[in-house]
């Protein structure tokens, strides 16, 4: 299995990590998706189900936690990871709109077209995202 994500997902995490209230949410990431397996990270609400690659949405942190979007390639077993947001707080909101959601898939084509999507590993502690390919 490949987690792969956006810029845009990129970008979003890196404005929420350099608040304090959300300080835990790599940690949240990490644990959800480097340690179930593909077929657990399928589990969520389903935004579109386009065969074999549904748009899911899953709550991480539990009530007032985060929400994070992404796709699940079924035939490849790739993750791409889309979009993220706190339910609380100062850039916290209920869902995103319709449009977002539109918006995320576009970049999301666009990206696997361009192969502009970043790599995400969980190591040292830390998420790091590659433009390359990393080993292993």
């Amino acid at each position: 299995m490949e987690i792969k994500c956006t810029s845009s997902f990129e970008q979003q995490l890196a404005k929420l990590e350099k608040k304090k209230s959300y300080a835990g949410i790599s940690r949240l990431i990490s644990e959800y998706f480097f340690t179930n397996s593909f077929q657990e990270l399928l589990s969520g609400v389903r935004i579109h189900d386009i065969p074999n690659k549904p748009f899911i949405k899953k709550r991480l942190g539990g009530k007032g936690g985060f929400r994070i979007y992404y796709v699940a390639d079924q035939i490849k077993e790739i993750i791409y990871l889309l979009f993220i947001h706190p339910k609380t707080g100062t850039l916290g909101q209920a869902n995103i709109s319709d449009e977002e959601k539109v918006a995320s898939i576009h970049e999301l084509v666009a990206a696997v077209k361009g192969e502009k999507l970043f790599w995400v590993k969980f190591e040292n502690n830390s998420l790091t995202f590659n433009k390359e390919k990393p080993d292993g």
